[in-house]
């Protein structure tokens, strides 16, 4: 009887990883494309963000779901403002040229700027009385002001100051100790550059050094972006439960791509995952829309469309679960929302330690930091789940395909699926 009981045990844990597998392989493929040269980074040089579109709407064909939107569509087209840098941008430090996305960045806000200029420098204890130095300065006609703090807390009062010198000049360089972390701007400030770059690649910088500056963007107020989204009905066919992801990033800042692995291809493609799943089960007991969102990268654009423009939907909607950030998964994962729906967050908890999925599921409150928000902020019940650990690349050009370890991903594929199931 123990040798038995053993026997079945081992079936279990073959067909368990087997499955596992055979999931995370596809969702690999999946991420391989999005975050791949191609896709532009997914974000508005060169429409990246609508090559992903059409990819995922091919996908969700594929995979056999209807589409959701007017017109038979699985594409809902939206229209919002946002700052492009499809141009090479550039900066020299005496003779050096930096090197885009990897050795500076551009604020996203940042304009036209270009010519040589030259540095007027401030340190940690001028940056706090930026102010009063600033008023001394008889004039700033072609110099750049460079904030140059030593630590992370001094980085933050150098950002708090940056306005103040704008307000004066039209360049400023913020020689930054601490990761650069780029995004994606709805305004522009036009005329006028901010210059970000990594204190580690400064190697000779003083008040003689020359500056050479260009800052090309174009400002687009009625940019087209696409959610996209297909459905498997269910057996009661006017309640739904969502899966959501955000598939667009950052793009590119002229040569530098930002491929966006973990920053949400993990997510779009655990979404289009879930979607393979259950188009080959049985009729699911609610129907089952999976959305993947544009704009969730410049302010939440694309959700707050759809929420605005499906007033009627949001009455038939069970529950939302919105996925980001798939990638790693050792440390556990966090669920926005989880105190404010303690009922399904206990039950997601119970099931991770009934299966012995995650080093821990841990709850946190009510946060604008994802697309689940605007469903949130309607009454609709919603989590936004993400993984911790494994990955530190972040609006970065080092969150790659390559970078991405996909840790827990069986495990996080599992959880989500019987807490779905749950329902």
């Amino acid at each position: 009887m123990k040798r038995l009981n053993l026997l079945f045990f081992a079936l279990f844990l073959f067909l368990f990883s087997g499955l596992n597998a055979q999931n995370k392989e596809q969702a690999r493929i999946w991420i391989d494309t999005l975050a791949s040269p191609f896709m532009k980074g997914r974000g508005y040089a060169h429409k990246g963000d609508q090559i992903a579109a059409d990819y995922l709407a091919g996908e969700m064909k594929k995979l056999g779901l209807n589409p959701f939107f007017k017109g038979k569509s699985f594409l809902q087209p939206f229209t919002h403002s946002v700052n492009v840098f499809e141009k090479e941008q550039e900066l020299y430090i005496g003779n050096r040229k930096m090197k885009p996305g990897y050795e500076f960045i551009l604020s996203p806000f940042s304009g036209n700027v270009q010519g040589n200029f030259k540095p007027v420098i401030y340190k940690d204890a001028e940056i706090e009385n930026i102010k009063a130095l600033l008023a001394k300065e008889k004039s700033f006609k072609k110099k750049a002001i460079v904030l140059w703090p030593s630590h992370a807390e001094m980085v933050k009062k150098a950002n708090a100051a940056i306005a103040e010198c704008l307000a004066k000049t039209e360049a400023v360089i913020l020689i930054n100790p601490t990761k650069l972390t780029w995004s994606v701007s709805d305004f522009l400030v036009n005329g006028k550059a901010v210059f970000e770059v990594g204190a580690k690649y400064i190697e000779d910088f003083s008040p003689n050094s020359k500056l050479k500056l260009t800052s090309r963007s174009e400002f687009q107020k009625t940019y087209v972006s696409n959610n996209v989204g297909g459905y498997i009905e269910g057996a009661i066919k006017d309640t739904f439960i969502l899966f959501t992801a955000h598939y667009d990033h950052l793009g590119m800042m002229g040569s530098a791509l930002f491929a966006g692995a973990s920053d949400n291809a993990s997510g779009t493609a655990m979404m289009l995952d879930l979607a393979s799943y259950y188009s080959g089960q049985s009729k699911p007991k609610y129907s089952l829309l999976f959305l993947a969102f544009a704009g969730e990268e410049a302010g939440l654009k694309g959700s707050r469309y759809f929420v605005e423009s499906q007033p009627d939907f949001l009455k038939k909607i069970r529950f939302v679960m919105n996925i980001d950030l798939m990638g790693g998964g050792s440390i556990g994962s966090t669920v926005v929302n989880g105190t404010v729906h303690p009922a399904e967050f206990d039950r997601m908890v119970a099931i991770n330690e009934q299966y012995q999925l995650l080093g821990r599921v841990k709850a946190r409150g009510k946060a604008a930091n994802s697309d689940h928000y605007w469903f949130s902020e309607k009454g609709v019940p919603a989590f936004f789940m993400y993984a911790e650990g494994d990955v530190t690349a972040y609006h970065d050009v080092d969150d790659t395909r390559e970078n991405l370890p996909l840790t827990r991903y069986n495990e996080l594929f599992l959880l989500l699926r019987y807490f779905i199931d749950g329902f």
